[in-house]
């Protein structure tokens, strides 16, 4: 892309993130946005709420939970789709404590 002389933006990755997350390559998915970063390019609550949904619809909670801290760690404030991307995860894994502790933390 850069050799053609254009570039790319984050909106750009979070299309191709997009793209491999519904395909089921999360994991993929998460290797690109680390590719990103090192090009010099910011996640946004958008790259990051579709890795968190992504991971929770795999029932990857964990990894859900790890992204979620990520974000959290660069200034990057949840919002209500990364809430309910956890809490259907959390609900669809039994976790109730950790569904009752993101609750709380939501509100």
């Amino acid at each position: 892309m850069s050799e053609k002389g254009l570039i790319p933006e984050v909106q750009t990755f979070n299309i191709l993130v997009n793209g491999l997350c519904k395909m089921g390559c999360v994991s993929d998915a998460d290797g690109l946005v680390k590719v990103m970063i090192s090009k010099g390019y910011f996640p946004d609550i958008f790259t990051f709420n579709i890795l968190i949904h992504g991971y929770s619809t795999q029932l990857k909670i964990e990894n859900a939970l790890e992204i979620l801290d990520v974000m959290l760690d660069n200034g990057v404030d949840p919002d209500v789709y990364t809430y309910n991307s956890l809490l259907n995860g959390l609900c669809k894994t039994s976790k109730y404590e950790d569904v009752m502790e993101t609750y709380k933390t939501m509100v």
